[in-house]
This record gives structure tokens, sequence and C-alpha cells, in this order.
């Protein structure tokens, strides 16, 4: 799980190994796209990401169609950056007055990648994720069912031996010699 955290480290990580300082905490959002982060709509989070000028383009026309702004404030990456607060700002303005299935929609047809935030009940809900043994569901001797996360990585070869309950505290020191 280390290994898979540290490749969402990207930029930042070459950012630091370059320039031995460390990058501004960005919160929802990353800091060297923008807009690129995770945005109140109607009812729940979206992720938007603008990764381009050209994906950046539709997301500005969607928004022009509900706001005016002034366009030189947003005209670059850098620029988007350096006012990122008031885009942000104008951002949700907008997309808080549509629900995240709307907004899904709309986007994913104007080719702007976005995603609902999930909550942790979507997650747990999605029968995909037990399907594909991202989830497994065990039962505790004294918890009942509990989700826990499955192994993070599989082969198509080789032993997939699903998690077990921890022991109490001191169920196995005879095994242990104790």
């Amino acid at each position: 799980m280390l290994a898979s955290a540290m490749n969402l480290l990207e930029s930042n990580l070459i950012e630091y190994s370059v320039t031995r300082v460390n990058p501004t905490r960005s919160g929802r959002h990353d800091n060297t796209i923008s807009p690129f982060g995770v945005y109140r709509a109607k009812d729940g989070f979206i992720v938007v990401a603008a990764g381009n000028e050209n994906i950046w383009r539709s997301l500005s026309a969607f928004l022009r169609e509900h706001i005016a702004f002034d366009e030189a404030l947003f005209s670059t990456n850098l620029m988007r950056l350096k006012n990122n607060i008031t885009l942000t700002g104008i951002i949700e303005k907008v997309l808080g007055t549509y629900k995240v299935s709307y907004l899904e929609e709309k986007f994913l047809n104007l080719g702007i990648p976005c995603s609902r935030v999930n909550e942790m009940s979507d997650v747990a809900s999605d029968m995909d994720n037990f399907k594909n043994k991202s989830l497994i569901l065990l039962t505790h001797p004294k918890l009942g069912k509990c989700i826990v996360p499955g192994m993070p990585i599989t082969f198509s070869e080789g032993i997939h031996i699903l998690p077990q309950k921890a022991p109490e505290i001191g169920e196995n020191n005879v095994e242990y010699g104790l």
C-alpha cells in the first residue's frame, strides 16, 4: 500500500527532489494544475480535472453560461493557479446549483474528466468492490460483520489468503512460547 501511495505523490515528489522545497499544501486541489480538484455541488462533491487548455476551454464555456468573469484572470494555467481561490469560488457557485449526477453526465459529454466523490456508504454498497475482491466481508466473533480492504495487488498465479481476525490479547501466547 505504501508503494501505491507513493505513486499518488507524482509531481509533488519530483518537485521536492529537484528544488528541495516542500510543496505548498493544496488541500483538495492540485498545486500544479488549475482547476483540478474537489468541488462542492448541490448534493455532494465532484472531482473535476481540467488538465489541459482544451479541457479548460470546455469548462470555462460551461461556467460562462452561468456567470460572468474576467477571462484574463484565468487565461493560462499559471494565471489560474495564481487566482485559484477566485476560480474555485466561481466553480462552486455554478456547480452548487446542480446535482452531481447531472454534472457528471454533462462534463463527460463535454470531454471534461470528472467523478463523484463517494461517501463510505457508497463504497461499501457497491457490489463490484466485493466481486473484484477490493473489499471483503468478514464475520468477527465480537464485532459481527465487518468490511475490510482486500489485497491491493493480485496476480493471476499465486495464493490469495483472505484476511483473518486479529488474535485477542494473549490468545496465542502458548503458540509463541509465552
